[in-house]
C-alpha cells in the first residue's frame, strides 16, 4: 500500500504549521521557569522540541514522504560528500544493505535505523555510524551494515521483520560471519570492549523503530514467526555478540502514564507515534 502523493494543500499547510509551531515554542520558553512538568535539560532543546511536537502532530504521512529522501539516495549522497566509496548489496528479495566500512571486516554491526517505520535514514544517522565504525576499528576491523528496509505504509508488518531476518541470514551465509558465544570471557567494562577483544563477530541494533526491529528479530530467533517460511528461520550455532538498543520503541499504545508524564520533554508526540504505528500495522 503506497502513500498517496502530497497535494499542494498538504505542502502549503506546512506554512501555518511551522509558523504556529514557532509561537508554541516561544510560549514554552516563556513558561519554562514556572512549570513543574518534565522538560528537556536546556531551554534551546525545550524550544526546538515544542516546535517539532506541534508540527509532527499535524503533518500527514504523504507530507512526511515529500519532505524526506529515500534511504538509498541519502546513503549515496552522504557517501559522495564524505568521499567514501558507496557499497550496496542487493539481497534475494530486492532489499538492500548499505555498507560503512569494509564488508570483509572481522566484525559487523547490523543496524536498523529509526524513523517510526515511516521515515527513511537521515545523514545524521550515517554520521554517527561512521564515527562509531571509525572508533571501533582502532582496535579491530569493524563494518556497519545498514539495512534499507521498506518503510511504511509501502511496507507493513511483518515485512520489515522478514527483511531483518533475511539480512542476518545473508551475513551468516553469503558473508560468512559467525556469531560466537562470549559468555566464557572475562568481565569487560563495556559490551563494546567485550565484542572487540573476544571472538564474537555480529552485533545487531538500532534506534527507535530500528531498535523495535532488532528486538523483533531476537524474538524471531527464539520463537520463529509462524507465517515465515523455513528459509527465514534462524538457527544460530552460537549466540550473537549482543544487541544495542537506542531509545527503543517498545510498545505502540500511547495511553500509558509514561507517555503522559513525559509529553513535555519527548521529541516525538503522541499523535505522530499513533500515526506511524497505524501505518506500520496497516490500520
Amino acid at each position: 500500500m503506497a502513500a498517496r502523493p502530497a497535494t499542494l494543500v498538504d505542502k502549503l499547510s506546512l506554512i501555518p504549521h511551522v509558523t504556529i509551531g514557532l509561537s508554541v515554542g516561544l510560549a514554552r520558553l516563556a513558561t519554562r521557569p514556572f512549570t513543574n512538568d518534565v522538560k528537556p535539560p536546556t531551554a534551546f532543546k525545550d524550544f526546538v522540541y515544542a516546535v517539532f511536537r506541534h508540527v509532527l502532530a499535524r503533518v500527514t504521512i504523504p507530507l512526511e514522504k515529500w519532505l524526506t529522501i529515500p534511504t538509498e539516495e541519502t546513503y549515496l549522497t552522504w557517501a559522495a560528500k564524505k568521499n567514501i566509496e558507496a557499497d550496496t548489496a542487493v539481497l534475494a528479495s530486492g532489499v538492500k544493505v548499505h555498507w560503512i566500512g569494509n564488508p570483509s571486516s572481522e566484525k559487523v554491526f547490523l543496524y536498523f535505523h529509526g524513523g517510526g517505520y515511516v521515515n527513511p535514514i537521515t545523514p545524521e544517522h550515517l554520521d554517527w555510524l561512521l564515527e562509531l565504525q571509525t572508533d571501533l576499528s582502532k582496535t579491530k576491523s569493524v563494518a556497519v551494515a545498514v539495512l534499507g528496509y521498506t518503510c511504511a505504509p509501502e511496507g507493513q508488518y511483518p515485512l520489515q521483520l522478514r527483511q531483518g531476518a533475511e539480512s542476518l541470514l545473508w551475513l551468516l551465509s553469503a558473508q560468512g560471519k559467525k556469531p560466537e558465544d562470549v559468555s566464557h570471557c572475562f568481565p569487560c567494562k563495556t559490551i563494546a570492549t567485550c565484542w572487540l577483544i573476544c571472538s564474537a563477530q555480529i552485533f545487531i541494533g538500532g534506534d527507535s523503530a530500528g531498535a523495535n526491529l532488532a528486538l523483533g528479530l531476537l524474538s524471531h530467533i527464539l520463537h520463529p514467526h509462524p507465517k515465515f517460511e523455513d528459509e527465514l528461520r534462524i538457527k544460530l550455532p552460537n549466540p550473537l555478540a549482543g544487541a544495542i538498543l537506542t531509545s527503543p520503541w517498545i510498545k505502540f499504545p500511547t495511553d500509558d502514564d509514561s507517555t503522559t508524564r513525559n509529553a513535555g520533554s519527548d521529541f516525538v508526540c503522541k499523535e505522530a507515534a499513533d500515526r506511524w504505528g497505524a501505518a506500520f500495522h496497516g490500520m
